[in-house]
């Protein structure tokens, strides 16, 4: 598997290939965030300090399934709450 495939195949553009588990007869991809597409969703900034992640699954086509680390993330010079 790889993160070409992941492009050509499903159309995901942005996200690098970790790896593949089968559960319950599906394929289900996990991928990353590639850090220089990441940015503060508030003001654009791509000066980010990441801090941690949640889950997220989201369907592909039928029985398949991706699993994404989405970053919590907020700009360096900003103080969130």
């Amino acid at each position: 598997m790889s993160t070409s495939l992941l492009y050509h195949g499903f159309g995901l553009v942005g996200y690098t290939y970790v790896k593949t588990v089968y559960e319950e007869g599906k394929v289900i991809f996990t991928v990353t965030h590639k850090r220089d597409k990441l940015h503060c969703p508030a003001c654009g900034s791509r000066d980010l300090i990441l801090r941690g992640c949640s889950p997220r699954r989201f369907r592909l086509v039928h029985r398949v399934e991706g699993d994404l680390a989405r970053p919590e993330r907020a700009a360096g010079s900003l103080q969130a709450v």
